[in-house]
């Protein structure tokens, strides 16, 4: 909860990567900011339909999708579509907070 606490007045968002898969544990949505509902990596087992039932029942959730990109051939999997680059992390915020992307992948 301090975390939690110290995160938001520091303008951070707190979203879940890949929460259902097997050696992940999923957090309480009232810790949360988001939550990834799509993780596109083709050897993982990230069970992305979990994470999207998961984000219907807490509609406030921020949704992120992402290709989880370790070797160049999962690159462009997954992620958001935008009509501008974040230029930083804030700027990655607000527009995460806005709303006004596309999840690519699925």
């Amino acid at each position: 909860e301090q975390f939690v606490e110290k995160s938001r007045v520091a303008g951070a968002l707190l979203i879940q990567a890949h929460p259902y898969r097997e050696v992940c544990q999923v957090v309480d949505h009232r810790y949360l900011d988001g939550v990834e509902v799509l993780n596109l990596h083709p050897g993982q087992k990230s069970r992305n339909e979990l994470a999207i039932e998961y984000a219907r029942r807490w509609p406030e959730l921020i949704r992120t999708s992402g290709s989880d990109c370790h070797e160049a051939h999962h690159l462009g999997r997954g992620g958001i579509l935008a009509d501008y680059l974040p230029k930083d992390e804030k700027e990655l915020v607000q527009l995460l907070r806005s709303g006004k992307y596309q999840l690519i992948g699925g």
